[in-house]
């Protein structure tokens, strides 16, 4: 390597030797000149210190002759795109009833779910067995939402019976299934646009007004798992569409709230799925093909976003992926979710965070980081915790 004491006269002492002397023509040796010029300045400025990142930036030049050659923008290496890092906390509490559990199901009405929704109560059979232990409490909405006074659209939560909108561990569990089966499976033919991402955002947004119907959904120190059926992908392109911001919202309205997104849907790649074109038998008699629209792969983002399950919409039968499911949430009341990812800034083999008791500032161990996914060995005890860390910023 060069020595860093003045790197550039050894590339300057060399370009004068070429113009005095030798065989070749003016324009060969100018040609050389330049390239041993640019690549002496290249060496010397990659001779920084360790861990700092430099942009080196290209000047101008400017013809002055016929015969005078300029490097090419394409022979230039594009400088090292420079690395940006965040500091983020947050302090999370634990009250002491841990295992509170709130479910919102995203049930796809649209017609191309016809065939799915003729045994959809069936299919859904053993989910709320999945639960038992835990505090839990289950509304359901549909994937319109379209924004009109029906009591099926735009985020609200469907009545089970006389306007009964949650079930929960408090009902006797056989009526609970009873009233879960005959709500999940619906009758409606809802939009055709089907907005899983979006209608959850609506049901949130809905929770946050204490006079609204949706106001018992979310609950102080309860997890939140949100589990969309559907066909089709998420079809609008609006702000609440976007998966990062369903994230962004929750994790910013209720900051600390373990959030899982499960997706049952046509998986990527699965396409036996995808062209299941199967016959179906309406109530009425008549006979009808399935048609699966497409793969659900902004479904898949958000559910690898937060660690959730994704299941296939083709199961005649959901038990397996349902307990899947079931286990994930309660595993919930032992996790967090962060705002972004931590990173391993250090390179010592573990994200960069710190988790300590607010009031005894002892510092805790006994988790995993996944993704954005905290994971203690068992539930916290009462109290506060400051959790710090670092993310590659935006």
């Amino acid at each position: 390597m060069l020595m860093r004491s003045n790197p550039p006269q050894v590339g300057v002492q060399f370009a004068s030797y070429l113009f005095i002397g030798g065989s070749m023509n003016v324009k060969q040796r100018r040609a050389i000149a330049i390239s041993v010029l640019t690549l002496t300045l290249v060496a010397y400025q990659n001779c920084s210190q360790n861990g700092t990142i430099e942009t080196v930036k290209a000047s101008k030049v400017t013809a002055t002759s016929a015969d005078q050659v300029l490097p090419s923008p394409a022979d230039v290496p594009a400088a090292p795109a420079e690395i940006k890092y965040q500091n983020h906390s947050k302090v999370i509490s634990a009250s002491e009833s841990t295992n509170k559990v709130d479910v919102l199901v995203v049930i796809d009405n649209s017609v191309s779910m016809t065939y799915e929704q003729l045994n959809m109560a069936q299919r859904f059979g053993s989910f709320l067995s999945q639960l038992q232990g835990l505090d839990w409490q289950v509304g359901i909405v549909t994937t319109d939402v379209t924004a009109n006074t029906a009591a099926t659209t735009d985020g609200k939560l469907l009545s089970y019976s006389s306007n009964k909108r949650l079930i929960s561990s408090q009902d006797d569990l056989e009526s609970a299934k009873s009233l879960f089966a005959s709500t999940i499976q619906r009758t409606e033919t809802g939009a055709s646009q089907e907005q899983g991402i979006k209608a959850s955002y609506r049901a949130l947004e809905r929770a946050a007004i204490s006079s609204d119907p949706n106001s018992a959904l979310i609950r102080q120190n309860a997890a939140l798992s949100v589990i969309v059926i559907t066909d089709a992908d998420e079809t609008g392109s609006g702000t609440q569409n976007n998966p990062d911001n369903l994230h962004n919202y929750i994790t910013t309205k209720y900051p600390g709230k373990s959030f899982k997104f499960h997706s049952i849907i046509v998986k990527n790649g699965d396409t036996a799925c995808r062209s299941d074109r199967s016959t179906g038998v309406k109530p009425s008699g008549s006979t009808f093909q399935n048609t699966n629209e497409t793969y659900g792969a902004i479904y898949t983002k958000l559910s690898e976003m937060t660690s959730g399950i994704i299941g296939s919409v083709c199961q005649p039968d959901y038990g397996n992926q349902l307990q899947l499911i079931g286990q994930s949430t309660s595993e919930q009341v032992k996790q967090a979710t962060l705002d972004c990812a931590p990173v391993d800034r250090d390179q010592n083999g573990f994200a960069d965070i710190e988790i300590r008791n607010v009031q005894t500032n002892s510092l805790i161990t006994n988790y995993v980081v996944s993704g954005l996914q905290i994971s203690f060995d068992q539930p916290l005890a009462i109290g506060s915790y400051s959790i710090n860390y670092t993310c590659i910023a935006k």
